[in-house]
């Protein structure tokens, strides 16, 4: 499961089109974003600060920027199979469903790169 999860890292240039798509959020205290069994809303992608991932028997902490989840339960409206949450002073990065969508919709280069990494098929 964590080989898994350490390929979801965007590039700095990703990050830098993922910013300007979508919406930044400060935490200045311990969250949670997502309960076990929930569905999420937006997709969660990692700016500064350390996601933490709670399973069944063990839990994983990230603190690389770049590193994104939820995206593929959003759009497959899948539910979360642990608990995601920030700590404190943690900046995250969401995208929903309308901007996933309109930078389908779209044909550049620069999209098609990202859309490639956060949704894992051609597009």
């Amino acid at each position: 499961m964590i080989n898994q999860i350490d390929r979801k890292i965007l590039s700095p240039e990703d990050l830098d089109l993922a910013i300007s798509k979508g919406e930044l959020q400060n935490y200045l205290t311990n969250a949670v974003l997502i309960y076990k069994g929930h569905i999420p809303y937006v997709g969660h992608i990692l700016f500064e600060g350390e996601f933490i991932l709670h399973f069944e028997n063990h839990e994983y902490r990230c603190c690389t920027p770049g590193f994104f989840i939820g995206i593929d339960h959003l759009l497959n409206r899948e539910p979360i199979n642990f608990q995601l949450s920030v700590s404190k002073n943690t900046q995250i990065i969401t995208l929903n469903l309308f901007m996933i969508n309109s930078l389908l919709k779209k044909n550049d280069e620069k999209n098609t790169s990202f859309l490639k990494k956060i949704l894992n098929f051609t597009v």
